[in-house]
């Protein structure tokens, strides 16, 4: 797909990137890179602003020449897979590695162990970020979602968006917190270093709950719950709490020993398949440095 003509059939006015983002295959982010490179054209006239909205009738002209830019490193690598069918890959990334390109990191990535064992999948999706539906962290570990056709790409990608999706983590955080506890507090960027997020007024909602499991030695075992996909939700929500995810050098203040990785893991995703419509459940064991941190034989749920 080089170059496309769409006739907009909203009646709600909505900004042009969430539109495209909507009526391609392509993400906002790289919908906001051709409108600052005059690719986006509305009614012939280019378009200056990724916030400018498009109304019924207007014609849209969109030229994808330029995303074709980026050079993906096919790259050996042990897929640790939980599911997999003609339609999708679950797989379980370690904590470390860098899900997709982007421009602060160019090494390799989980998506060039993936087309490296699935070639296909190279022409799924955006072409910078091939088969990939939703965000893990560099530093976090646990399940992840992958598409193989374009289908079932766009199907993950609005399931995830009307939030159909429920994913669960295991967690250690600094300190005891409650047995329970339910964190509702907006998330923007934050206000003065660009690689962070923070709870702030305005910012877009988010939602996370939390059980505890166990303490030991001033650390707390946590069950965790997102009701939204806010970026850094997990760690922001439970940092503005007083209680940061142990190893979080980016959300947490305190100068102590710190591990060497993040204790966050994404533990179990369920949702409908977006083809077969069977419900998959799938679940992945914590993590043995999880055991051993906090002294466990055996896991206990």
């Amino acid at each position: 797909m080089k170059k496309i003509r769409i006739i907009c059939k909203e009646n709600d006015n909505p900004r042009i990137d969430y539109y495209l983002s909507k009526a391609t295959i392509h993400s906002r982010s790289n919908i906001a890179k051709l409108i600052a490179s005059d690719f986006v054209k509305k009614n012939g006239v280019e378009i200056k602003k990724s916030s400018e909205s498009v109304g019924y009738g207007d014609i849209i002209s969109v030229d994808f020449s330029s995303l074709s830019g980026i050079k993906l490193n096919p790259t050996k690598m042990t897929l640790n897979i939980m599911y997999e069918d003609e339609d999708i890959l679950v797989i379980s990334k370690k904590s470390g590695i860098v899900v997709h390109y982007a421009d602060s990191h160019t090494g390799d990535t989980l998506v060039d162990g993936i087309i490296n064992q699935f070639p296909d999948i190279k022409n799924v999706g955006d072409p910078d970020r091939p088969g990939i539906v939703h965000r893990l962290d560099k530093e976090t570990s646990g399940l992840i979602v992958i598409a193989k056709n374009n289908l079932s790409y766009k199907t993950l990608k609005q399931m995830f968006k009307d939030r159909k999706i429920k994913k669960e983590y295991i967690g250690i955080v600094t300190g005891s917190t409650p047995q329970k506890g339910r964190i509702d507090a907006p998330i923007g960027r934050h206000p003065l270093k660009k690689i962070k997020r923070a709870v702030i007024e305005g910012g877009k909602e988010a939602l996370t709950s939390y059980e505890k499991l166990m303490e030991n030695q001033g650390l707390t075992l946590l069950l965790i719950k997102i009701q939204t996909g806010r970026m850094h939700q997990i760690r922001v929500h439970l940092s503005s709490i007083g209680h940061p995810i142990y190893g979080d050098t980016l959300y947490s203040s305190s100068r102590n020993f710190k591990p060497d990785r993040l204790f966050l893991h994404a533990s179990r995703i369920n949702f409908e398949h977006p083809l077969q419509k069977k419900i998959l459940d799938i679940k992945d064991e914590m993590p043995k440095c999880f055991r051993q941190t906090m002294n466990l034989n055996k896991i206990i749920f």
